[in-house]
């Protein structure tokens, strides 16, 4: 029996988000450079957005468990309690449409339900909730209370993920905006950032491509496990951190940093990526680096930036991105020429 609940939905979702991209607007606006070279400006939340991105398509028990047999062979060397965290995210908004409004069987409920369990995906709160929802299913009738606690909780997809990783890194964001970075020093707030940093590394349209057509991961099983590539990375930087150096750069020449729907750069830009070097504007005069220590010489301009070096980062960042650039000044488009020139058919 169906029971008609439909979760919260958020039509438009953005892959870069309108907060971190209003460091680049003057008077409420920012420039953009689509892949015709064609100026003109837009606010934050106009751009570098989708339909559905974070949703997730409904699945038999069958697509389900395959789907996540593939992830649980993704696990090795995650953080436990980050590897729950996600799971916890991704599972119950994944199932819990399906299960209250009958879109699988109960049959297939209790298979997938054994499977989370003999797997150890969720918590045991989770799986206590996916049970009850379970319960509901059979009855046909949802209770007052739970409907209320749902429509309050349960957000389609792992939207939830994508808002609480923003929530804990954009703060960490604002302090590197003000020079500071000892947070650093915290292992806990350093993850927040690395996650925000994975996060957007792993969401943009650009990683989509390489993984569907390099990755051959089919397109429903990416928006799954988007978020455990996100975990490998942070758990690698964190592993080895002692052997990245971060560093903040203030640009002071009359260049700015632009950014775009791709905004953190691999030096390395081979397509299999064999070093991890990243750089990351924050705003059009401060960049963050994340790169090898033993790979330093290869930068030998990161700590003070010149103009031609400034030029080049844009271009490196105009590389990567797929439909749209962005700047604070027309005259930083117009004359630089950037715009944005990633081809996925380039590399077939």
């Amino acid at each position: 029996m169906k029971l008609s609940y439909n979760p919260q939905i958020t039509e438009q979702q953005h892959y870069v988000p309108s907060h971190f991209l209003s460091a680049w607007c003057n008077n409420g606006l920012l420039w953009v450079s689509n892949k015709d070279g064609k100026l003109f400006q837009q606010k934050p939340k106009n751009v570098a957005k989708d339909k559905g991105i974070y949703s997730l398509e409904a699945m038999t028990a069958d697509e389900f468990i395959e789907s996540f047999s593939d992830i649980i062979t993704l696990r090795q060397g995650i953080n436990s309690c980050l590897f729950q965290l996600i799971m916890d995210n991704t599972v119950s908004n994944l199932l819990f449409k399906e299960i209250i409004n009958g879109q699988i069987s109960g049959d297939d409920c209790d298979k997938i339900i054994s499977f989370i369990v003999k797997e150890n995906l969720c918590s045991p709160a989770q799986v206590n909730l996916l049970r009850l929802m379970k319960k509901i299913h059979d009855i046909g009738v949802i209770p007052k209370e739970i409907e209320h606690f749902c429509k309050k909780h349960f957000i389609e997809g792992i939207e939830p993920f994508i808002t609480h990783v923003e929530h804990l890194g954009f703060p960490l964001i604002e302090k590197l905006r003000n020079n500071d970075s000892s947070f650093l020093r915290s292992r806990y707030e350093r993850e927040c950032f690395l996650l925000y940093v994975g996060l957007q590394v792993f969401r943009v349209l650009k990683f989509t491509n390489l993984a569907e057509k390099f990755g051959q991961i089919k397109p429903k099983t990416l928006k799954l496990t988007r978020p455990i590539f996100v975990a490998h990375i942070v758990n690698y930087l964190q592993v080895n951190w002692d052997k990245f150096i971060f560093n903040i750069v203030d640009n002071t020449t009359e260049l700015e940093f632009i950014t775009g729907d791709n905004p953190i750069c691999n030096l390395d830009n081979n397509v299999r990526i064999r070093y991890l070097d990243l750089y990351f504007p924050i705003s059009p005069t401060k960049a963050v680096f994340i790169c090898n220590k033993d790979r330093l010489s290869l930068f030998p301009e990161m700590r003070f930036m010149t103009l031609q070096y400034v030029h080049e980062l844009n271009q490196n960042m105009s590389l990567g991105c797929t439909n749209q650039v962005f700047a604070c000044k027309y005259d930083t488009l117009y004359y630089g020429r950037y715009k944005p020139t990633f081809d996925i058919s380039k590399l077939l």
